[in-house]
């Protein structure tokens, strides 16, 4: 054999060695590979911010419509659109939903950034005017069509209050919502349950703000129907609904709302949430769940009158926080 072929060989040999050394699987010994992006819309709002400091192994892409000055900054997330804030490693893009040009832009950024998977957080609150409720039609329309355009998985915010229709209709839960009895294994809604959501039902709670609570159900009823219908025409794309439970900084014992039933039973604590999100854009992101999925996430309560079957088994998430044990011990 002449010079040329052994030489060949061994270039051939230590190039071999070389993409072995290379190893891009996060194993020790090699390099680890690139983190996964997520894109959050919503971001600075309490489950944005939770979400933020949940998911620091990923590369975070930001999104909300109000930065720096124009900030709620009700959590401590603060940006502005040219300016890093000490202990915010990526910047907040402004990007009002609801407002014109929201598609172009939004779709341009995912074209620039190429997430993995978005966590869609963004949305009027029940506690804003009907006017400003009825907008998030237009947000949920936005964000679901061009991350389908897109070809881009997504993790999308509901609520518990969808479901208050019909634990009211529900004879054996209704008593639960008022007072204190505890919940028994049978004595559970799940996702699938079907909704009663009406004037009467969502008068009886929110006498008040009646209004303002059955047009912000009506907008997850419609997100939640429409994320079906889009997966039902393509099949290859994700879209999983979170009905998250109440959550915030209070004691949810002490939380001043204009209804009359105990939302405690259905609170989502801090780090029940965290560890949520960390389970569940997991298993997007890794593909362990695909298609059109609905979970519940919300902490533990002996009057909890909700089902989470489906996250323990799908996601392997247990909540560890007894709601009553640490806020009304």
């Amino acid at each position: 054999m002449g010079i040329f072929p052994r030489l060949f060989i061994r270039v051939l040999f230590l190039g071999i060695c070389l993409l072995k050394s290379f190893d891009t699987s996060g194993k020790a010994g090699g390099y680890p590979s690139q983190p996964k992006k997520i894109l959050i819309t919503g971001a600075n709002g309490w489950i944005g911010y939770n979400a933020y400091l949940a998911l620091k192994n990923y590369h975070l892409v930001l999104v909300d419509n109000k930065v720096g000055k124009d900030s709620r900054n009700r959590f401590g997330l603060e940006e502005t659109d040219q300016e890093n804030v000490t202990g915010l490693q990526d910047k907040i893009i402004k990007i009002d939903f609801a407002g014109p040009l929201a598609r172009l832009k939004f779709e341009r950024l995912l074209e620039q950034e190429k997430p993995d998977c978005v966590l869609h957080l963004a949305g009027i609150l029940e506690n804003q005017p009907v006017k400003e409720i009825k907008k998030n039609y237009t947000i949920t329309n936005t964000v679901l069509e061009s991350c389908v355009q897109k070809h881009v998985k997504m993790i999308v915010a509901s609520s518990i209050m969808i479901m208050y229709g019909a634990a009211l209709k529900d004879k054996s839960i209704k008593p639960i919502l008022f007072g204190n009895q505890e919940t028994k294994p049978d004595q559970t809604l799940t996702v699938d349950t079907p909704l009663e959501n009406s004037a009467e039902t969502i008068l009886s709670i929110a006498k008040e703000h009646y209004k303002q609570c059955l047009s912000y159900i009506r907008t997850k009823e419609y997100l939640e129907e429409y994320a079906k219908k889009l997966i039902s025409k393509h099949l290859n794309q994700t879209i999983v609904i979170v009905r998250f439970g109440w959550t915030g900084i209070k004691n949810p014992y002490e939380m001043e709302r204009n209804t009359q039933i105990k939302e405690n039973t259905v609170y989502l604590a801090p780090e029940d949430l965290q560890d949520f999100l960390i389970k569940v854009v997991e298993a997007v992101v890794k593909g362990h769940i695909a298609g059109y999925k609905k979970y519940i996430a919300v902490s533990e309560h002996p009057q909890r009158w909700v089902d989470i079957k489906n996250a323990k088994e799908d996601l392997k998430w247990e909540p560890k926080i007894n709601i009553k044990k640490r806020y009304n011990p």
